[in-house]
Parts: structure tokens; sequence; C-alpha cells
């Protein structure tokens, strides 16, 4: 129904013919970018221990809060009372949907660092599942190998899937790379927004930062046993 002027009443939604609220238009952003994000960042990280669980309640909380104070506003302040349920609707996704890397933001700055969690985690992991010891016996087999390479590339350094040990194809990494200079054997994980973690295997008595020529992967280290260590990246 129209009035005198050709104005449409304030009681009609705007997506009846006039342009979407501007909250309207934040929940469908909210809508579209939510499932490839949950996909590509929030269920790896928590996989992988980046991020808690409990996170998820942490954002449900705040995101009620920011809910009940935005209705109360609107409701009780500026004595809008038209369309509760769609606006209700459309408040609660936007709410929700901001708590979430809000509570993520507040964790990195206040908690440690989701790298940090992570190598935490996946040190527990290695120290159960790794086979060290039989590790570095083929780390000596590939470094016989590359010495026998006349001129060997950097190509030559990554080990194809199929070469790979019983003890490291348990454990289904990425990539695996060998560096003649330091007899070190890198094992890789990861990629895309999560970044890359793994573990290192060089003989015993080497540390990280032992020995220039070492190829350093990932700038957090924490040690696995004498001569190994796991890594990840910090950025």
């Amino acid at each position: 129904m129209v009035d005198g002027e050709g104005k449409l009443p304030p009681a009609v939604p705007a997506a009846t013919g006039g342009w979407l609220s501007a909250s309207t238009w934040i929940a469908l952003w909210v809508v579209a970018i939510y499932p490839p994000f949950v996909y590509a960042f929030i269920r790896p990280a928590m996989s992988i221990g980046m991020m808690e669980f409990s996170l998820l309640y942490y954002a449900l909380v705040v995101g009620v809060v920011a809910w009940i104070v935005a209705m109360f506003v609107r409701v009780f302040v500026r004595k809008r009372k038209e369309l509760l349920l769609w606006t209700a609707l459309r408040y609660g996704v936007i709410a929700l949907g901001g708590a979430v890397p809000l509570v993520i933001v507040m964790q990195c700055v206040i908690g440690p660092p989701g790298y940090v969690r992570m190598t935490e985690k996946f040190l527990g992991q290695m120290k159960k599942d790794a086979d060290i010891p039989s590790i570095r016996e083929w780390a000596e087999a590939q470094r016989v190998k590359l010495e026998a390479t006349p001129t060997p590339s950097w190509e030559d350094y990554y080990v194809p899937s199929d070469q790979w040990p019983p003890a490291i194809q348990k454990l289904k990494p990425q990539r695996v790379l060998y560096d003649p200079g330091a007899h070190c054997v890198h094992v890789i994980f990861g990629g895309g927004l999560p970044g890359i973690w793994g573990f290192s295997v060089a003989l015993k008595g080497t540390l990280p930062s032992d020995d220039q020529r070492l190829l350093r992967w990932g700038d957090y280290t924490r040690p696995l046993e004498d001569g190994a260590w796991v890594w990840s990246e910090t950025e």
C-alpha cells in the first residue's frame, strides 16, 4: 500500500521494493563468507590444535550478549518494533558472525599464539608416533644415494612419496626433503592458511642452530629427542 506521497509505509520491509538495509547486506555477506571461512581456516586450525574448540563456546556467549544489546537498543531505545522476527534473525547472524573472529583475535592477543598451541600438540603426537631411529637410518641411505649422484639438483633433495620409508609413510606428510649439507631430513606437513609445520631429524647431538648449512624450516622449534625437533611457521 502506498500513501499519498508515493512512499511505502515503514512497516513494509525494504526488500519488497526498495534498497536492502545495511544490516541485511551485512547478514547476507556473513552467510556467504562463513562456509569457505570455516572449511579453509577454522576446521583445519582446530584439527591441528591451533584453535581450541572451547573458543566456539566463548564466541557463542559474546554473540548472544551482542544480540541482546542490539535488540534492546532497537526496541526500547529507538522504539522500532516492526518486523521483529526478521530483525532478530539478521542481528543474530551478524552478532554470531562477528563474535568468532573477535574471539580468535582476542585469543591471539591475550593467550599464547596459535602456532605455539599447534606445535605443542604436534610435539606430543610425534613423541608417540615418530620412529626417529628408523628415519635417521633411512636418511643415511639418502646421503649415500645423493653422494653417488654426479651433480644433484634442488629437485633431487625432495624425495618422491613412493620412496618414503614406512616410518614416514604412516605419518602422511605433504613432503619430505633431505638436506645433504646438514645430513638432515625435513618431514613437512600442512600448507594453505594454517601454514606449514613438521619435524626434522639430523645426526645425534645436532640442534637447529648448530650448522649454518642446515635448511631451516619454521621459526619456532621444540626438541623432540636428541638430534630431532619439531618446528612450525610463526607467520
